[in-house]
């Protein structure tokens, strides 16, 4: 489960439909990195952990979080063939992790590196084996090779910390789950690799849901005391980052209320042991 399953619960979509409106938005430009396949959510989370590698030799020192991958290969240890096939997948991608992060060379082993990846990540999300793992479409290599084209490393370079898949303490516990793409200084991002420009509904409760975890544990990963005063949408097809003051949160009188009232009903959602869900993330 996850903070993505809650808000979709109905009574809990409605109430946060009620509590915060829709800001009003405006997004325009030309997309720059359009698909060339139609696996669409396999390059999405491909393009996750490249611009996870991206932030980090942007950014050294950021902080970061063991990769979902990883979990998905322990997963795979009581099949021996199965979890020699994906240990040999994720030593790969590491192997050209790393040479990512001293070269910053953009070739086709860390694009391929980062498929590999999401392909093992479904083995975890949803305990399923993908058909073709440890298979890289060229033409999604191409697509994710345009989508790290796109970024400008202006909008993500951080003065004071980077933050990569950040967990937020205990409280990611209440929802069974849940971590953000990036924090650059007191910016929470999501990244949406999508074809349609446009900020929805689902999109808003889900920085809502982020920033009440956040004002709840005041922790990001292992940082106390974390604020944060502006809630993003990275577009990632178009290159555009489109932000909003959580002052337009903050500002209800009632948001004490409202916390209260998320807090039980996550826990009404989630009435299982807590303890042994710690440190999972499943956004």
């Amino acid at each position: 489960m996850s903070l993505t399953k809650f808000i979709a619960i109905p009574d809990v979509k409605e109430r946060l439909t009620a509590e915060f409106s829709l800001p009003a938005t405006s997004l325009k430009g030309p997309i720059l990195a359009p698909p060339i396949t139609k696996n669409y959510g396999l390059v999405g989370t491909a393009f996750d952990y490249m611009m996870r590698f991206y932030l980090e030799r942007l950014n050294p020192g950021c902080e970061k979080q063991p990769w979902v991958a990883e979990q998905s290969v322990e997963l795979t240890k009581p099949a021996p063939r199965l979890f020699k096939a994906t240990s040999k997948l994720l030593d790969f991608a590491k192997e050209s992790y790393r040479h990512y992060l001293e070269t910053g060379g953009l070739d086709d082993d860390i694009l391929s590196s980062t498929i590999f990846l999401a392909q093992l990540d479904v083995i975890y999300r949803a305990g399923i084996l993908d058909p073709d793992i440890g298979k890289a479409d060229p033409g999604d290599l191409k697509d994710l090779r345009n989508l790290i084209g796109a970024v400008d490393p202006n909008l993500f370079k951080a003065q004071r910390f980077c933050m990569l898949n950040p967990t937020f303490g205990e409280a990611s516990l209440l929802v069974g789950g849940a971590d953000a793409d990036i924090v650059i200084d007191a910016t929470l991002i999501d990244i949406k690799t999508t074809k349609k420009l446009g900020f929805t509904r689902e999109q808003f409760n889900q920085l809502v849901g982020y920033y009440v975890l956040n004002r709840i544990s005041g922790r990001m990963g292992s940082v106390a005391g974390v604020s944060i005063s502006k809630l993003g949408v990275y577009y990632s097809r178009y290159g555009l980052l489109h932000l909003i003051p959580v002052d337009f949160i903050e500002k209800k009188e009632d948001i004490k209320e409202f916390v209260s009232w998320f807090i039980d009903r996550a826990k009404s959602a989630y009435p299982e042991d807590r303890e042994t869900r710690q440190g999972e993330s499943a956004d």
